[in-house]
């Protein structure tokens, strides 16, 4: 059970990356997604 939770969460974070790329490949607000990125990539 544990086990699937947390197989859960990673495809949540790796989702949530995955639409951060899409975004700042848009070019919209490039500044502010960098900043959003970091903590993630600190947890990884």
């Amino acid at each position: 059970m544990r086990l699937k939770f947390l197989s859960q969460i990673i495809s949540v974070i790796f989702l949530f990356l995955f639409l951060a790329e899409i975004v700042s490949a848009s070019g919209d607000d490039d500044e502010y997604e960098v900043v959003r990125t970091a903590p993630t990539a600190e947890e990884m």
